[in-house]
């Protein structure tokens, strides 16, 4: 897959399994539904976004991945341009300082509430700094929870629709 950038990709996916957490939840709200077209439209959804999910997290695993020690200066430079360019990296590691920037980040509040960014800041804090983890890359981190989530939704709500399909017959 061509660099088509990693953060259009995860905006695909974000489109996509939200679409199809939305078509689940009118099917399964309509108060008849003897057609299926929505339950298979929602499996469509889901199923691209998936499909992306895994892209981007290939894609973003190029871009913010280990560099090796024979690599060019020139290659460096470029690679942290990119990824400043591109706003995947946070700048701060006090707690206080990265809650305030990612909770005003234009990127993360396209697609998380201020909320989700707490409550993940929280819960990945300690661990996005051990290991080969960096919290420089905890905007990536967010992204990528916030998506396995919506593809845990999505899954769930197939399945309630699945069920309600097999009711009506």
């Amino acid at each position: 897959m061509e660099n088509k950038t990693a953060l259009i990709i995860i905006e695909e996916c974000f489109k996509n399994l939200n679409l199809a957490i939305e078509v689940f939840q009118n099917f399964l709200s309509a108060r008849t539904s003897s057609d299926t077209t929505d339950h298979y439209q929602g499996l469509s959804y889901l199923d691209k976004g998936k499909t992306l999910y895994k892209d981007s997290l290939g894609e973003i695993s190029k871009i913010i991945g280990f560099v090796p020690t024979d690599a060019s200066p020139a290659f460096r430079q470029w690679k942290a341009g990119y990824l400043e360019k591109i706003g995947i990296l946070s700048r701060n590691t006090e707690f206080e300082r990265l809650r305030s920037e990612l909770q005003n980040d234009d990127l993360l509040l396209k697609f998380l509430t201020a909320e989700e960014i707490n409550i993940l800041l929280v819960k990945h804090f300690e661990s996005q700094q051990t290991g080969k983890r960096k919290l420089e890359y905890m905007k990536a981190r967010m992204l990528f929870d916030k998506l396995q989530s919506l593809i845990e939704d999505a899954e769930s709500l197939s399945i309630r629709s699945k069920e309600r399909i097999y009711q009506q017959r």
